[in-house]
C-alpha cells in the first residue's frame, strides 16, 4: 500500500468520523425539538453528589425511575445515554430507557443535572415514538464515561496545543444497522471553544481501543 492510498483512506476515516459526530449533534438538536412538545414531569429530585459517571448516573437511575409511575411492572433497560460537561465531569445528562425484548417498546427519557445533583425532568413517550435509540449494555461495558475521557487524554497528551473546556459524550450501538453482530462504542468531543477545535474520538466500549480520531473546527450547538 503507498503512501498517497493511505493518505486517501485517512482522509475517508476522519470524513466518516466527522459526519457521524455532526449527524449525532443534528439529532440531538432535532430530538430537543421533539421532545419539547411531549408533556413531561417536572421532578426536581435530589441525588448523590457523587454520582457523575454514566454507570453510577444508571445504577442510581434503575433504582429512582420504578418509582416513578408504577414504571417497576416494564423490563426497562438503557437506550442510550447523552452528557454536555465541564472538566469535572458534571453537567447536562439525558438518559433514554427502552423495553427489553419488545416489538413496540416503551421509551422513557429522564433528564439529569449532575452539577445541580437533581434528577430534573422526566418523558413518558409511550409506545408509538418512533425515537427508539436501540438497546446497548451498559452494565457490561469496560469502560465508563470517566474511563472514556481519560483514555482521551492519555491519547492527545502529547499534543502541546490539547486543551479543552467542555466535554460531550454518546453512547452509539450498531445494533440497529449491523445484522452481522453488535458493538457498542462512546463518541467522545473534547470542545476548546477558545480556539473553537473539537477533538473527536470513538471508543470501544468493552475493550477501549481507540477506533477512530479526528481534530477540527466543527460547530456545535453550545445551547
Amino acid at each position: 500500500m503507498n503512501e498517497k492510498t493511505i493518505k486517501i483512506i485517512l482522509i475517508a476515516v476522519a470524513i466518516v468520523v466527522l459526519a457521524s459526530i455532526l449527524l449525532l449533534a443534528v439529532g440531538a438538536v432535532l430530538l430537543n425539538i421533539i421532545y419539547s412538545r411531549i408533556p413531561f414531569k417536572e421532578l426536581n429530585e435530589p441525588m448523590e453528589y457523587n454520582v457523575i459517571s454514566a454507570k453510577q448516573i444508571e445504577a442510581y437511575l434503575v433504582n429512582e425511575i420504578h418509582n416513578i409511575d408504577n414504571l417497576d411492572k416494564y423490563d426497562l433497560t438503557i437506550g442510550s445515554i447523552s452528557m454536555k460537561l465541564d472538566k469535572e465531569h458534571r453537567g447536562e445528562v439525558e438518559v433514554i430507557f427502552v423495553e427489553r425484548n419488545s416489538q413496540n417498546s416503551k421509551v422513557i427519557i429522564a433528564n439529569l443535572d449532575t452539577q445541580e445533583g437533581i434528577l430534573y425532568k422526566f418523558q413518558d413517550l409511550g409506545r408509538e415514538s418512533k425515537l427508539y435509540p436501540g438497546v446497548i449494555d451498559l452494565q457490561d461495558w469496560e469502560i465508563d464515561s470517566t474511563d472514556a475521557v481519560r483514555i482521551f487524554e492519555e491519547f492527545f497528551c502529547d499534543d502541546e496545543d490539547f486543551l479543552y473546556d467542555e466535554i460531550r459524550l454518546y453512547t452509539y450501538s450498531d445494533s440497529l444497522i449491523d445484522y452481522q453482530g453488535k458493538e457498542e462504542y462512546w463518541m467522545v468531543s473534547l470542545i476548546d471553544e477558545e480556539k473553537n477545535i473539537c477533538y473527536n474520538i470513538r471508543i470501544n466500549a468493552y475493550s477501549g481501543e481507540i477506533t477512530s480520531h479526528t481534530i477540527g473546527n466543527l460547530i456545535i450547538d453550545k445551547e
